[in-house]
């Protein structure tokens, strides 16, 4: 059983002895500390493989996004073009009920990534990657498989 579960049980005991049994028998056990687990972080040469590796300005540009803007994949889907200011290269704040967000830059390699992939771009479509989560991953799947390198979007936000 892991350290966090263990945490949750113990402390739902310790709650529930003391706010319904009104007795602190829970004082006498220990809450484990929790285990830190090392952030896996990809090396330079590593993101320059799989980089390489693409061969979609798309996804060049979604990879250089993700990495300078720390974006999560389901935001860089949906973000449309009114969404981002292309001067400044930033993304402004917009509302979301589930995480707080504010502003994020993304970085001039980036921006000529985007540029290079606007060419190609479906006018009809705001979105400015023009793809959903399910393409996006299967894509950094194939491309981490094919260049023996795991790569997804949320380990390029680290």
């Amino acid at each position: 059983m892991s350290d966090s579960i263990q945490m949750r049980i113990i402390g739902a005991l310790c709650i529930f002895f003391r706010d319904f049994l009104d007795r602190e028998v829970m004082d006498a056990f220990e809450m484990p500390s929790k285990s830190a687990k090392p952030t896996d972080v990809l090396s330079k040469e590593n993101l320059q493989t799989f980089y390489s590796a693409l061969e979609n300005p798309k996804y060049k540009a979604v990879f250089l996004f993700a990495a300078t803007s720390g974006l999560r994949s389901s935001k860089l889907c949906q973000l449309t073009i009114d969404d981002i200011d292309e001067d400044k290269l930033l993304v402004p704040d917009k509302e979301s009920s589930i995480k707080e967000t504010w502003l994020t830059f993304y970085n001039d390699e980036a921006a000529e990534a985007f540029e290079a992939f606007k060419p190609e771009r479906d006018p009809d479509d705001d979105r400015v990657f023009q793809t959903t989560k399910q393409p996006l991953n299967w894509k950094f799947r194939h491309v981490s498989e094919e260049v023996g390198v795991k790569v997804t979007i949320q380990k390029l936000r680290r």
